[in-house]
């Protein structure tokens, strides 16, 4: 199996390459033309992050199990990082249960709460004079796409329009009837509660 890690990974603390007669080729710059060779298990942190800011340091006892690595992640940041800040440790391979490592104290990012999209706004209702037969208006489509939205668009032979019909009156009286209405409360026609219940 092949796995492919970038030097500086976090992960990532040292690497060697083999001292080949016919040499080999790095893809690390600073070495390139350069025989084989072997990095010092050394890191520092970033410039100007060797020492923390007063009150930002914090030291974590090593447990069972514990690596450098697991404890720079646990701690958010980059295992160079925990290395440059604990120079007492030789060799960071080896750490003990017990010994103290001294990692940044920084409080941990909160995720962004995602934003609840704000509910659009129920248009007012038109008035009832906007829902007669020879009607055409905007209100007309809004009205019938609200129908069919709702499950009662099953009158429209083509569908909503601009044009009042008996096929928006049948579909209105079908919602209404729906809603447990009966006599002039489910005529048909859309008053401002039909409207409202429509639009929600």
């Amino acid at each position: 199996m092949a796995r492919k890690r970038r030097r500086r990974d976090a992960y990532v603390h040292g690497y060697g390459l083999p001292s080949y007669a016919e040499d080999i080729v790095t893809a690390d710059p600073a070495k390139q033309g350069k025989g084989g060779f072997t990095y010092k298990v050394t890191a520092t942190a970033p410039a100007g992050s060797s020492k923390p800011p007063a009150g930002r340091a914090r030291a974590v006892v090593v447990k069972a199990g514990q690596s450098l690595a697991t404890i720079a992640a646990a701690a958010g940041v980059s295992l160079a990082t925990v290395i440059g800040l604990n120079p007492q440790i030789k060799n960071p391979d080896v750490i003990h249960p017990g010994d103290k490592v001294t990692v940044p104290d920084k409080a941990p990012a909160r995720p962004p709460q995602p934003s609840r999209p704000s509910k659009p706004k129920a248009p007012a209702f038109p008035g009832a004079a906007k829902f007669r037969p020879g009607q055409v208006n905007q209100h007309v489509t809004a009205l019938g796409q609200a129908l069919v939205r709702k499950g009662f668009g099953h009158a429209y032979a083509i569908g909503p329009g601009p044009r009042w019909t008996s096929s928006d009156r049948a579909a209105v009286r079908a919602f209404q009837r729906a809603q447990g209405w009966s006599g002039k409360s489910a005529d048909g026609y859309p008053g401002p509660e039909t409207w409202a219940r429509l639009m929600k």
